[in-house]
């Protein structure tokens, strides 16, 4: 399942990496980049909405079938098919769409969480590097060791702990502006 997440994150990435390259801000390229998600995972929402209405719509009918057919289960599920295609519902509609969603926005999540991956597109042996200097200095950060490891670069106090990292890659973050408005 994390290299589908994974899939989504580095498709997606692109898309960030592309607004960050024009905006030069990282907060705006997110802001922007969460229009563009939304308006791509809208018509999944749209269908699962009408989806949910349609079956909201049948709970009347449903409960008379099943105050009907109460104690013979297979009965009730053959009626409740029948209902389901006189009224052209599909019970599983809903659920497609929304599992669309979820795999979508879970590809957003790994491009926010690893910016030195998906945005800046740093070596994943430079990532490592990078990432082990910072919890070796502050602790495993979790999800946030690349953004901890921008934070921890754009801090003059704490550069020092860099020094084996070559300086175009310490230049190339300290220039990555991840604040919203610079």
């Amino acid at each position: 399942m994390m290299q589908i997440f994974n899939f989504f994150g580095s498709i997606f990435g692109y898309l960030l990496w592309f607004l960050y390259t024009i905006f030069q801000n990282y907060g705006v390229a997110i802001i922007l980049f969460t229009i563009i998600v939304k308006a791509l995972v809208f018509p999944f929402s749209i269908k699962s909405q009408k989806s949910m209405a349609a079956q909201s719509r049948l709970a009347a009918k449903q409960k008379e079938l099943q105050a009907r057919y109460g104690n013979d289960k297979m009965k009730y599920n053959e009626e409740l098919q029948k209902l389901y295609e006189k009224e052209g519902v599909n019970p599983m509609g809903g659920c497609l769409p929304s599992i669309i969603q979820v795999v979508l926005l879970f590809g957003v999540i790994y491009v926010v969480y690893d910016p030195l991956t998906h945005i800046l597109r740093l070596p994943s042996e430079t990532i490592t590097a990078l990432t082990d200097i910072v919890t070796a200095q502050l602790g495993n950060q979790g999800v946030y060791n690349q953004l901890a490891v921008i934070s921890a670069i754009q801090n003059p106090d704490q550069i020092g702990w860099f020094s084996s990292i070559s300086s175009d890659i310490i230049s190339q973050i300290q220039n990555f502006d991840y604040t919203l408005f610079g």
